[in-house]
């Protein structure tokens, strides 16, 4: 098996309606909270479960039972499109550029998009998966799967005291940004998430801290109702630790219908 990436191509070329695409992705600088009383609110139960694989992959066995393209959220680098992906590197960003249409949705837009402030997010709506994972040698797919993206960047090395965020303003801040994560989601009427440990890589985030601030922005008020299933896909390769935690502190966690109150989760409630 190779483990190098795919030569890069021109989508653009194989894929006709990739220039739409592009032209739609879009920043979500800010986004205002979900309100119960827009008529399109679906009033969902939502289901939140921890699961092992690559994103992409997972993404595409949630599109084969659900309505509508599934939302994947990027572990973006907040400086350049797709990180290191031009120069062979294999974090979660680079994996999903080798494989899709992500990378003409941002590169082609990079001047206007890059460098990403704190608090903005990208959203791709439309974003081609034609290639299979690493494991298969990055083989063409026989059918490309429609998925959106939202691509958001941790903070890079936050400061730790004993594993854990030395300010609660580090905390505030992650918390503020999967809120971005879950509004634009909602905004764009996605009803099936494809989450992850962000942060918990080369970034530095531990990942007790990250899950447990998902676990407080899951549980309120404001997102009771808006998804049927979030997934959260941990790929635990060089840190095995990710998953076991993601999984006792979120697995099963379900959030409460929109006329609920707040359930509590399976594991620990706070970070």
């Amino acid at each position: 098996m190779s483990e190098k990436p795919p030569k890069v191509s021109n989508v653009n070329e194989d894929y006709g309606a990739t220039p739409d695409a592009i032209a739609e992705t879009m920043h979500k600088k800010s986004a205002p909270s979900l309100d119960p009383k827009d008529p399109r609110f679906p009033k969902l139960k939502t289901v939140v479960q921890v699961v092992k694989g690559d994103t992409f992959d997972r993404a595409i066995e949630m599109s084969g039972k659900n309505r509508g393209p599934v939302c994947v959220l990027n572990f973006a680098n907040a400086k350049t499109a797709g990180g290191g992906w031009l120069k062979g590197k294999s974090a979660q960003e680079e994996q999903l550029f080798y494989r899709s249409t992500l990378s003409a949705s941002l590169v082609e837009k990079r001047a206007r998009l890059y460098p990403m402030g704190e608090m903005e997010g990208i959203y791709s709506p439309q974003v081609f998966i034609f290639r299979k994972n690493v494991e298969s040698n990055y083989e063409m797919m026989d059918h490309f799967v429609v998925v959106s993206v939202v691509s958001m960047a941790a903070q890079y090395k936050p400061p730790l005291t004993d594993g854990v965020y030395k300010s609660e303003a580090t905390r505030d801040l992650m918390r503020k940004k999967m809120r971005l994560i879950l509004r634009a989601a909602g905004q764009m009427r996605h009803r099936h998430l494809a989450l992850g440990a962000l942060g918990c890589g080369a970034y530095g985030h531990p990942p007790r801290e990250v899950a447990n601030c998902w676990k407080t922005v899951l549980q309120e008020s404001e997102f009771s109702g808006w998804f049927e299933r979030i997934w959260f896909i941990i790929k635990d390769a060089r840190k095995p630790v990710n998953f076991p935690t993601f999984k006792k502190i979120l697995h099963g966690l379900a959030m409460p219908g929109p006329d609920e109150p707040p359930t509590p989760g399976t594991g620990a409630s706070s970070a």
